[in-house]
């Protein structure tokens, strides 16, 4: 969380956490305390020793057999003892289990390994929380980025409230940075991916309310643009990106006739400009004019998807 910052968010951080590095790694491992199984566990957990990264922890789930039951503990731990220790598994990371009862201890098994995933986000909670109260409050890109993944880390751990808490407080410190040529990009896709999460987080509370405010929020926020055609344009473009991907989190939920024809409107326009920019294949020329003042015009002319009232449904 610390050193100096480049950018925003890294690209496809959440992504990462989400597919690509496990919280925790499951070593299930066959074990009648014979010589050459005692072996493969060691090499396994060498080799988990060599992939892991730091914030995975490692589990040993070691399968006993039937006729075995006198062993386990001991003969196990003496033959990886200082490997566990050097990987730090835990003894508690260890877990025997009986293969004609693994599905019997199914529920057992997911919680033992669901209790050290919630560990391992905690800690990082922990770890981020630690490294904002030493960033001042005008720290920049780096408050956004640590509010941010504070906001990750409770959501994960179905801590609702304090994800919300986190991710307001990230889109607030993002609205208040100047956002020149360079960052003016990278600014709007980082609201929007916090933006999208937070309307996600109040509509699984039942807060329907709240997720259409702060989807006007967003636009509001978002909604002016300065720069060539091309740029404005495409700036246009992806606020056609918004209604769609509130569409899509809105789902069933009834709408206002307000919000619901302004998706309607943008669906409609984001079929326009991506039918336009992919007949013209150049894109850094300018957008011809009467092009981009009939869609600018378009969505200047409705008030309403930026208003906080609503018309009756």
């Amino acid at each position: 969380a610390g050193g100096s910052v480049s950018g925003i968010l890294k690209r496809n951080w959440v992504d990462k956490h989400l597919r690509r590095v496990p919280s925790v790694a499951v070593l299930a491992l066959p074990c009648a305390g014979r010589p050459e199984e005692l072996e493969a566990i060691r090499a396994a957990l060498q080799r988990a020793k060599a992939l892991k990264r730091p914030e995975t922890k490692i589990l040993l789930l070691i399968l006993t057999s039937t006729n075995a039951k006198n062993m386990p503990v001991e003969i196990v731990d003496d033959a990886v003892r200082g490997v566990r220790h050097e990987l730090e598994v835990e003894s508690r990371a260890v877990m025997f289990v009986e293969p004609g009862k693994l599905r019997a201890e199914e529920l057992r098994v997911r919680k033992w390994i669901y209790d050290f995933a919630d560990t391992v986000y905690k800690d990082e909670a922990a770890r981020v929380r630690k490294a904002r109260r030493s960033v001042p409050g005008d720290g920049g890109p780096m408050v956004v980025r640590l509010l941010f993944k504070a906001g990750f880390y409770c959501e994960v751990r179905a801590d609702a409230k304090q994800a919300i808490k986190n991710y307001s407080g990230a889109y607030e410190a993002l609205s208040g940075l100047p956002h020149d040529d360079t960052r003016h990009t990278e600014a709007r896709y980082v609201a929007q991916l916090i933006n999208c999460r937070l309307m996600r987080l109040y509509l699984a509370q039942g807060d329907q309310e709240a997720a259409k405010t702060q989807f006007r929020t967003h636009l509001a926020q978002y909604k002016a643009h300065s720069g060539t055609k091309i740029a404005a344009f495409e700036h246009f473009l992806w606020l056609a990106e918004q209604f769609t991907a509130a569409e899509r989190l809105f789902g069933s939920v009834r709408l206002t006739y307000s919000l619901a024809s302004s998706l309607a409107e943008h669906r409609r326009w984001r079929g326009v400009t991506e039918s336009f920019l992919a007949d013209n294949e150049v894109p850094d020329r300018d957008v011809p004019e009467g092009e981009l003042s009939a869609y600018l015009g378009q969505v200047r002319s409705r008030p309403s998807m930026y208003s906080s009232s609503e018309s009756p449904s």
